[in-house]
Order: C-alpha cells, then sequence, then structure tokens
C-alpha cells in the first residue's frame, strides 16, 4: 500500500485538490465519465463528508479528478476517497490525508 498524500490546509481554508488519473487508467480510449467524494476521520473512520467535501459530485478535467474541500476541525486528519466510474465501466479509487492545522 502506498503512503498516502498529505494535503496541509487551514480550518478556515476552500480549495481544489485535483488528483491525477493519466497513469492509472487502462490501455485504450477509455476516459474518465465521473467520480464522487467522501472523507472520514483518520484514524477512526467517522464519516465526516459533509465537514470536509464541498460537493460529493467532482468536477473532471480528461485525465484529472477536482474535489473541492472545506473546513474541518482543527488538528484534525481526514481520510478523502475519491471514486471514479470510466466509460468502460471499470471504478478506479484514490484517495489522500487531508491535514487540518491545529489552530
Amino acid at each position: 500500500m502506498a503512503a498516502l498524500q498529505i494535503v496541509p490546509k487551514q480550518p478556515s481554508e476552500q480549495f481544489v485538490v485535483g488528483l491525477e488519473f493519466y497513469g492509472k487508467l487502462p490501455p485504450g480510449n477509455v476516459s474518465i465519465s465521473s467520480a464522487t467524494a467522501s472523507a472520514a476521520t483518520y484514524p477512526g473512520g467517522v464519516d465526516a463528508t459533509a465537514t470536509v467535501i464541498q460537493n460529493t459530485a467532482c468536477t473532471v478535467r480528461g485525465t484529472q479528478v477536482r474535489v473541492g474541500v472545506k473546513a474541518g476541525a482543527s488538528g484534525t486528519d481526514y481520510k478523502v476517497t475519491v471514486q471514479t466510474t470510466l466509460s468502460d465501466g471499470s471504478i478506479l479509487e484514490d484517495d489522500f490525508l487531508l491535514d487540518v492545522n491545529a489552530a
């Protein structure tokens, strides 16, 4: 298992995180159809999607999926999971650690 990418943020910040799927797409004429995001405290696994995800439907730009993040409790980490559906019906998943800095 690869180490989680860490994305630091302040509790009041709102911004977009881009995940690149270029090297993960299967060969052929396969594209990203849609993607959704969810979040949970890390460790612990308590659902925190409404707390730190701006919109569960992500934006797709070519081979990149963009997810908006917001808020979060000071000093808390969140594992953000992005599930990507491809044009051939395959599903890919990627995640990152949202590290909300202590105030």
